[in-house]
């Protein structure tokens, strides 16, 4: 019979150990926003678009003056590819998850095989011990044992005595050979955890790898997108058709996020009248904002005019505040409101709208993939929207930042901050 030579603590402890950790992870399960596969089956999703959009930019090519067009897609495939690793950060998240669950099994299952191996140990040893000193005392012979009896009486008291310690001696040796098995069964289920740790982890380090590539991915078109801006400004300059073409959507998109800031205002302001006194006499309160990009409070273009960047229009209207940061950083929503625009366009890139109960809206424009709330939601007063990107007429990652009244006209939005 093998023999287990492994310190432990008692079997109590173990069960109790086991029973902690498998509460432990059971919630954890349950709390997961998506399975792996539905993570995956987003991902297939992603990677289909984009490889639609690579087509379209590859007929572009050979087309004069669509540096435009291709802005546009490079845009969209810069979004698709930042979707795509938050998802890829989501599933290395999931397997991270489960290699921690299956370390807390593997440390659980070797704490109950010590304390197992160390009972059984513990009760091989006294059952040896035993038998080891009855032979010592000549006690071993059952024969020699009956024989020594002066009495009949003497002699059935010895010979139930032997009969109880038989039938305790086959007792022992049966919950030995049964704790010997129930070890082997750990082991087994151990060895099961540790292949299964071994599957996660080389899955992990596959994303991870696949993750890296799509970074690498990202800067690359990143750079393509950037190309295909400055180009636009090369046609622009020799090109007066297409600057007039280029006016006019920029002048249709303005119209449209005014449209959006100008609707529902009757309802906003009604809502509003209660909460403030001012707002009955017309006049907004200023001073309701908080800053969308905390900690960034470099300004590197003001409200007002200013030569175009992309264009080179003298004199052209900045409708907001330029915010430099990193790409990636969050965007908090300046007051509480509702989403009345969410989407992408030429000029803005991803951008969201926010309509304030107090007729104020405000806009966020070049974020790096679409905005995280669609049109209608409520979000409140610090709420992320998004991150910081370069998409649309944009020469850097930056965040544009505008406010529109209540009748859909730009204001300087210096003017409403805490």
């Amino acid at each position: 019979m093998k023999l287990f030579r492994k310190k432990g603590f008692m079997r109590g402890l173990s069960l109790f150990l086991l029973i902690v950790t498998l509460l432990c992870y059971l919630p954890g399960r349950t709390e997961a926003a998506k399975s792996l596969s539905q993570l995956k089956k987003e991902l297939s999703e992603l990677e289909s678009e984009q490889s639609s959009i690579s087509k379209k930019i590859k007929n572009l090519e050979s087309q004069e003056d669509s540096a435009a067009e291709k802005k546009e897609y490079y845009d969209k495939e810069v979004s698709l590819l930042g979707e795509q690793i938050a998802v890829y950060e989501d599933i290395i998240g999931q397997y991270q998850g489960e290699i921690d669950t299956i370390n807390d099994n593997i440390a659980a299952l070797e704490t109950q095989i010590a304390v197992k191996e160390h009972e059984h140990d513990e009760l091989y040893d006294k059952f040896k011990l035993r038998i080891r000193v009855m032979h010592e005392e000549n006690l071993s012979s059952y024969a020699g044992i009956l024989l020594g009896a002066d009495s009949f009486t003497n002699l059935i008291e010895r010979l139930e005595a032997i009969v109880s310690i038989l039938k305790a001696d086959r007792d022992t040796m049966s919950k030995i050979e049964t704790m010997a098995e129930d070890i082997e069964a750990d082991k087994s289920a151990l060895a099961t955890e540790v292949a299964a740790l071994e599957e996660k982890t080389a899955a992990e380090k596959e994303s991870k790898a696949i993750l890296d590539e799509k970074m690498v991915e990202l800067e690359a078109k990143q750079a393509e997108a950037a190309k295909a801006l400055k180009e636009i400004s090369d046609q622009i300059s020799t090109n007066e058709a297409l600057l007039k073409k280029l006016q006019k959507e920029e002048d249709q998109i303005e119209a449209d996020i005014k449209k959006a800031s100008a609707s529902s205002s009757s309802s906003s302001s009604s809502s509003s009248s209660s909460s403030s006194s001012s707002s009955s006499s017309g006049r907004v309160p200023t001073g309701f904002l908080k800053w969308p990009l905390p900690g960034k409070t470099y300004i590197s273009s003001y409200f007002g005019n200013r030569t175009h960047p992309v264009t080179g229009k003298k004199n052209s209207n900045h409708t907001g505040i330029d915010i430099p940061a990193s790409g990636g950083t969050k965007i908090y929503c300046a007051a509480a409101g509702t989403v009345t625009k969410s989407c992408y366009n030429k000029a803005y890139g991803n951008m969201i709208q926010v309509k304030h109960s107090n007729g104020i809206s405000t806009m966020y424009a070049h974020m790096n993939k679409p905005a995280l709330y669609k049109v209608g939601a409520k979000v409140s007063q610090g709420t992320v929207l998004g991150y910081v990107g370069t998409t649309g007429w944009s020469t850097g990652n930056h965040l544009h930042f505008s406010v529109l009244n209540s009748s859909g006209s730009y204001v300087d939005p210096l003017n409403y901050f805490k």
